[in-house]
């Protein structure tokens, strides 16, 4: 397995340069729908490899960049929510709620989630039709494309509502696609990542161990939230549990390991090894020069909501006074390029195991399993013990609810985009950022334009999303 992950990084470095070359030439002739790559012949194993590979590379890109999936969708959707704010203007109508449809970062996302699902597909048609590849092998490349197509529509359909539904390379039918509904992609994504559980490996023997490739467990963790999304709790519930219960592989790390290369709280990762010897998120988050103020900057409303004697509120966020102002910022990563001590320890994280009792405890709740075992309030433990904190103080449903979406919001803030679309799927967005931005925040801004170039090569994609 050693020599296979080798292989792996190798295939990984190949296509770190085609990526960075060929997809900004795929983007240059149009949006993502229209592409049009060179054939490939998925004749072997090692050919297959290097195209899955080239999806990662792809989805994180480099760590000085915010691509989105890298680190994008993290700090853009923090500034809209009530996380982050920055202290440069030109991020003013990210936290502010005053996206415009020309705007490149939003449009950043369109087209590398679509490029990302073109590599997708490409995939599943090639190893589909390779009369050379055993059925193994196909059915193990397949999953794993499938769960990559499905978790970027997950957040294509939650940012931007609807959107195209791509199964298919075939440029006679993608360029005029018109905008399918949030349920029909919510169908996809179901059926993608039921795939994907079925045909992958419930190891990471593929990476060499590290979990830097999704498996089995990483798409049951997916459907997990999917279901909890569409309130399927008792398929949340379920899915859930099918990870939390795999405890050979998954168990929460104490809180200064958590985001550690392959820790065991981490269910599929970026690995940082070809981009640099640092997580974007650390690039991001940390103040890049010792005695420089830090990009992103919590939100007072976030630092009230720490319990008192909460100890994730000293490990993950640390503090910066300059002129005589404190800045408070996201430290859950500790290296940057100013700790070049720590190159290569941290992984980008993904997926990680607390959201899966944080996934169980909410779907517990909607079923009145409150307190007791195996219940709402355990799960809500398992999380807050290695917090420093003891059981929530809720005896009912809706209590419990609450308490549920406050350690969510703790637990998981600067992390791919949760808190903005909890506060979207439980109705809470007006509410919240009303208080938040009294003077900016507007209804319609709980979704993202569609970007107007996307419009402009397909009339089909009309009409654009209310208020913009």
């Amino acid at each position: 397995m050693k020599q296979l992950n080798i292989k792996f990084h190798i295939s990984i470095l190949a296509l770190l340069l085609i990526s960075v070359t060929g997809c900004k030439k795929m983007l240059d002739i149009g949006t993502p729908v229209n592409q049009v790559v060179s054939d490939k012949i998925f004749e072997d194993s090692v050919t297959v490899q290097s195209a899955l590979a080239g999806m990662y590379v792809q989805m994180y890109g480099t760590v000085h960049s915010i691509n989105p999936f890298g680190v994008g969708i993290t700090v853009l959707t923090g500034m809209t929510a009530d996380e982050t704010t920055h202290y440069l203007a030109q991020f003013a109508q990210y936290y502010n709620n005053e996206l415009v449809t020309t705007d490149g970062r939003v449009a950043a996302i369109w087209t590398d989630a679509y490029a990302t699902i073109y590599r997708a597909n490409d995939i599943i048609d090639g190893v589909t039709a390779s009369a050379k590849l055993s059925a193994t092998a196909k059915k193990r490349a397949i999953g794993e494309a499938k769960f990559l197509r499905a978790y970027c529509y997950f957040y294509l359909t939650n940012l931007f509502d609807k959107v195209p539904l791509v199964t298919t390379t075939d440029v006679s039918i993608t360029p005029s696609l018109p905008r399918s509904t949030s349920d029909q992609i919510y169908q996809q994504i179901l059926s993608d990542l039921k795939d994907a559980r079925d045909m992958m490996r419930d190891d990471y023997a593929l990476s060499g161990g590290e979990r830097i490739r999704v498996n089995k467990w990483a798409a049951s963790a997916m459907l997990a939230r999917v279901h909890l999304y569409l309130k399927d709790w008792e398929n949340a519930e379920a899915e859930a549990s099918a990870v939390i219960n795999k405890t050979s592989l998954y168990g929460l790390e104490t809180l200064d390991k958590v985001f550690l290369a392959n820790s065991k709280e981490a269910i599929w990762q970026f690995t940082t090894k070809v981009q640099g010897r640092f997580a974007a998120e650390g690039v991001q988050f940390l103040p890049v020069i010792t005695g420089t103020r830090p990009n992103y900057v919590l939100r007072p409303s976030l630092l009230a909501a720490f319990e008192q004697n909460d100890n994730r509120k000293t490990a993950w966020t640390g503090e910066m006074l300059l002129a005589g102002k404190t800045y408070t910022y996201a430290r859950k990563f500790r290296a940057n390029s100013d700790a070049t001590a720590n190159g290569n320890q941290e992984y980008g994280m993904v997926l990680r195991l607390a959201e899966q009792y944080l996934i169980r405890a909410e779907a517990r709740a909607h079923l009145n399993k409150i307190t007791g075992n195996e219940s709402a309030a355990s799960d809500l433990l398992m999380v807050r013990d290695r917090a420093g904190l003891g059981l929530p103080t809720a005896n009912d449903q809706d209590e419990m609810l609450v308490a549920v979406a406050k350690e969510r919001r703790i637990e998981l803030f600067t992390e791919w985009g949760h808190r903005w679309l909890d506060l979207k799927r439980t109705g809470k967005a007006n509410e919240v950022l009303l208080a938040e931005k009294p003077t900016k925040w507007k209804s319609t801004a709980v979704l993202f334009p569609v970007p107007a170039a996307e419009i402009t090569r397909n009339p089909a994609l009309k009409p654009q999303n209310q208020g913009y």
